[in-house]
């Protein structure tokens, strides 16, 4: 028996075991100001928890540059894409970089690292809109304990099943249409195919559809819409 829930949300999305949290984030960031920050003034903005809803875009828990500066995790796994905009990582194991624009972050806190996220405003002269989804899954139990890992697919790299024409799955984890994702992080629930984690982002052209495959009568699936109009069967 199948259960459809149907709902409008925003900010943190609504998922279940083994996923822990999952966040869209969707700004439009104004022109840089030279500094990675915003041009335009920040009176309004809670200035270090800046999660208006209704705003255009948010600071979140920077001040000058927005994002999220270092904290802590442990004992899962981060997955981030970074649909539009970038976003600059660095954590205490030494990794850094700035990656967007389809580019896609996998990161294990395992037994515990410190890391950072800030997003920066890299146009002077234009505007710099910001579209990222972040799903945190939990590490099975016997690899809570194991090292931080860190992996970046790159948006030229990400295999992309087509299974039609104007039907094109952008496949991060696990298997879609006999197209398999780049190796998943050693410790991931992704690594053992039996589990049948999944996480891809659909691109349907006008008046096409798509059908998941089946994989098992007690999978739970979390499709998310958020760009232009559909209807789920």
């Amino acid at each position: 028996m199948s259960v459809k829930n149907i709902q409008k949300v925003s900010g943190r999305l609504p998922i279940g075991d083994p996923y822990i949290m999952g966040a869209y984030h969707y700004d439009k960031y104004p022109e840089g100001n030279g500094k990675f920050g915003p041009k335009a003034s920040l009176n309004g903005h809670q200035l270090g928890n800046d999660f208006n809803p209704d705003a255009d875009w948010r600071m979140y828990h920077g001040k000058e540059i927005p994002g999220f500066p270092f904290h802590p995790h442990r004992g899962f796994e981060i997955i981030t894409i970074a649909d539009e905009g970038y976003a600059d990582h660095f954590d205490s194991k030494g990794s850094k970089g700035r990656y967007g624009e389809g580019d896609v972050q996998l990161m294990s806190a395992g037994s515990g690292v410190l890391h950072g996220e800030m997003f920066p405003l890299i146009h002077e002269d234009k505007p710099n809109p910001l579209r990222l989804f972040q799903i945190w899954i939990n590490l099975p139990a016997a690899s809570k304990m194991t090292e931080p890992q860190y992996k970046m697919l790159w948006h030229e790299k990400i295999p992309v099943a087509q299974v039609s024409e104007g039907v094109n799955l952008k496949v991060i984890l696990g298997e879609y249409n006999g197209v398999k994702s780049i190796e998943p992080l050693p410790y991931s629930w992704a690594k053992n195919p039996d589990n049948h984690v999944g996480v891809a982002l659909i691109d349907l052209a006008p008046n096409t559809s798509y059908t998941l495959e089946a994989k098992s009568s007690t999978m739970r699936r979390f499709l998310f819409f958020y760009d232009g109009t559909t209807t789920v069967q």
